[in-house]
């Protein structure tokens, strides 16, 4: 019955922008949640930590984070675990290759850089 009046009264772009604006929050969660851990495990890990703890903390941060900004902390814990998931499936193998693109980037920089330096002194 809702359907049909908003229908009727020519109200879809409201109910679009509201559905739109209610889904968007936790794909941005999904992202920030997947790059956070990502960053986090790179900046804070070191021999004899543990990644879980250090992704779990990291995780917990982003879940109080959104969820004082006014999402569900049910759908928080769902879409974590959808990240999570979706990491296992595909995100490693997306994180190997930025790391290999980093590291691919940062030798022709540093080659690129030594050229330069051997044309300056001629």
């Amino acid at each position: 019955m809702v359907w049909f009046t908003i229908l009727k009264n020519n109200n879809m772009n409201e109910l679009i922008e509201t559905t739109k604006t209610a889904g968007e929050i936790y794909v941005t969660f999904v992202a920030l949640l997947i790059f956070f851990n990502t960053f986090a495990k790179k900046v804070f890990w070191k021999p004899g930590l543990s990644v879980k703890k250090i992704v779990g903390v990291a995780s917990a941060i982003m879940i109080a984070v959104f969820w004082f900004w006014g999402a569900s902390m049910w759908k928080l814990l769902f879409f974590t675990f959808f990240a999570f998931g979706f990491y296992d499936w595909f995100g490693r193998y997306v994180e190997q290759l930025l790391d290999f693109l980093w590291f691919w980037i940062k030798q022709k920089t540093i080659k690129l850089i030594n050229i330069l330096k051997e044309k300056v002194k001629k």
